[in-house]
């Protein structure tokens, strides 16, 4: 192949078709369209660039699908987007709406060695006993209260303390109890994700795609490609060997 390098615009279009195929196995021009918020001669040209570089393959008169060294860029693409994401509203604390629409601006710009660096920050904010959601949430709120080293210093002599009453390490042993593997949950089913495995590996794919300790989580589907899941409106497909290291343990909706 010897065509350019795909455009942010054509990362935004193979995107957009991939999140469609997790919810729709046949695709269509129309579908691309309405999502993207674009005219349908628009996709038509570039569904045929994609198709050119091999992404796709496409017919005006079929769905579109995804070839699969498309779907191995289309997931890089979806990886850097939701990795951003997630830094800028659950790290930074940015607004959801906001985090989304700089996260698009922005992730054309990024590369692998940075999307892998973020992901591995994000995966121990969420993972270790010691950081977790506690310790963002509190950057969060020193950010906005703007507070200065001695109610820092208070801070931290207090979380010592507290540290001493209140291990997080038994809490994460003690809700592994009464946990099992994905893919022995019933669709419909709400579920908390209390284990990602122990291959540091498996729990960098699983952070990337959008799951962490603690989130709560949809069983949507099952399908012949793996488990639909679906997290705060986003809807992620764990492949067979992913649903089952992911442990989870069953809990009312949230």
């Amino acid at each position: 192949m010897n065509e350019p390098e795909l455009t942010a615009s054509l990362e935004d279009y193979l995107e957009a078709i991939y999140e469609l195929s997790l919810v729709n196995q046949k695709v269509r021009s129309t579908d691309i369209a309405q999502k993207l918020n674009v005219k349908r001669p628009s996709v038509t040209n570039a569904l045929q660039m994609l198709q050119r570089r091999e992404l796709i393959l496409y017919d005006p008169y079929s769905a579109v699908l995804l070839t699969e060294y498309g779907k191995k860029e289309a997931i890089g693409i979806l990886r850097r987007h939701k990795t951003l994401q997630i830094f800028l509203e659950k790290i930074l604390g940015i607004e959801k709406e906001k985090a989304q629409t700089t996260a698009c601006r922005i992730e054309h710009a990024i590369d692998s060695e940075i999307t892998t660096r973020l992901v591995e920050f994000i995966e121990f904010f969420e993972s270790c006993p010691r950081a977790g959601g506690d310790l963002y949430r509190n950057a969060e709120y020193h950010c906005r209260e703007k507070h200065n080293d001695r109610q820092c210093a208070d801070c931290i002599a207090k979380i010592v303390l507290n540290r001493k009453k209140n291990d997080r390490s038994a809490e994460l042993l003690e809700i592994h109890r009464g946990s099992c593997p994905l893919d022995q949950v019933n669709i419909g089913q709400s579920v908390l994700i209390v284990s990602m495995g122990k291959e540091k590996k498996s729990i960098q794919q699983l952070t990337s795609k959008g799951i962490f300790l603690k989130a709560r989580a949809d069983l949507v589907r099952r399908t012949k490609d793996g488990t639909v899941l679906e997290i705060k409106g986003n809807k992620i497909l764990l492949d067979p060997a992913e649903a089952r290291i992911l442990e989870v343990l069953p809990c009312d909706p949230a």
